[in-house]
């Protein structure tokens, strides 16, 4: 218990030593921001601290910093953020920027995964002079929800190029996945000596029970609502169908086309709850009923 407090004590004396001036000019927006009540609604911040609360709160938050391990959180969380708001961690001031932009923090819960800033405000001085500028600040909370979706959208084409690379971890596919329910999937037809094998009742994502590794040309995929995906030269093996089918909506999928390389008369079909696959290599066919069946035994 002596060790955390002089830890925090020695902390603490760190950052006034480094940030004294920003800290006290900090407190003076804090000063004037609970003054502005109708401004902290309208940009839906709330019940923040004031300078006689604030000394507490960021005593603790340099703590905690000084507690984290993972990379994600030491390269993103920094001691000198002010945090903003009672009872949360949701909100800061980052008074290394002479701006003073004040800020709420998002995670992106898919790999790569990563914390991001959605900005309430980039300068403070647009919240302090909001009355003298006639600053419209219900656009400015409209303008940076945008920005942040903006940002989303940027996170989850980097995740689509990742996973085309082979870089982004795509788990097994599960029975939940593959069956609408319980009772359907029970009927498979094998035809022409094991080369040839259909199930009905069965989602998109069957195909993933297919070898990840295996070399396929996707040669179309229609979707129930919106237009066809175009970029299909980036599907190059199964585990980047698992993935896109996945990354769309396995239930939105309404049909798809797929060829083995290196194989004359081999194709997958999927079309309304049904799969065709057919192969001229019958141990393709043989082993994916297996493991179709497997998976049924394990209910």
């Amino acid at each position: 218990m002596l060790n955390q407090q002089n830890l925090i004590k020695d902390n603490w004396d760190s950052f006034r030593m480094n940030w004294s001036k920003q800290y006290k000019n900090a407190k003076y927006i804090l000063s004037y921001l609970n003054s502005y009540p109708d401004v902290l609604t309208t940009i839906k911040l709330t019940d923040i601290y004031n300078p006689n609360s604030i000394d507490s709160a960021q005593k603790e938050w340099i703590w905690l910093c000084s507690k984290l391990t993972h990379p994600l959180d030491t390269e993103f969380f920094k001691p000198y953020w002010i945090p903003i708001q009672k009872e949360s961690y949701d909100y800061f001031m980052d008074i290394s920027d002479e701006k003073y932009p004040i800020f709420e923090i998002h995670y992106f819960f898919y790999e790569p995964f990563k914390w991001y800033k959605k900005f309430i405000t980039e300068d403070i001085s647009e919240l302090l002079l909001a009355d003298d500028t006639d600053l419209d600040l219900k656009q400015l909370v409209g303008k940076n929800e945008r920005i942040r979706w903006r940002q989303v959208d940027a996170f989850f084409a980097e995740r689509k190029r990742l996973a085309f690379q082979g870089k982004i971890y795509v788990k097994e596919v599960t029975l939940d996945e593959i069956l609408f329910d319980s009772d359907c999937g029970k009927e498979i037809s094998f035809y022409n000596d094991e080369c040839f094998i259909r199930i009905s009742g069965v989602t998109s994502l069957i195909v993933g029970l297919l070898p990840f590794e295996l070399p396929i040309k996707l040669k179309n995929i229609n979707y129930k609502h919106g237009k066809p995906y175009i970029y299909l030269e980036n599907v190059k093996i199964i585990r980047d169908l698992v993935f896109l089918l996945r990354d769309t909506g396995i239930l939105r999928v309404a049909s798809y086309r797929v060829d083995f390389v290196g194989f004359n008369n081999s194709y997958i079909e999927f079309k309304e709850g049904e799969f065709i696959l057919n192969h001229s290599k019958n141990k393709v066919v043989v082993d994916f009923a297996k493991a179709f069946k497997l998976r049924k035994l394990k209910t």
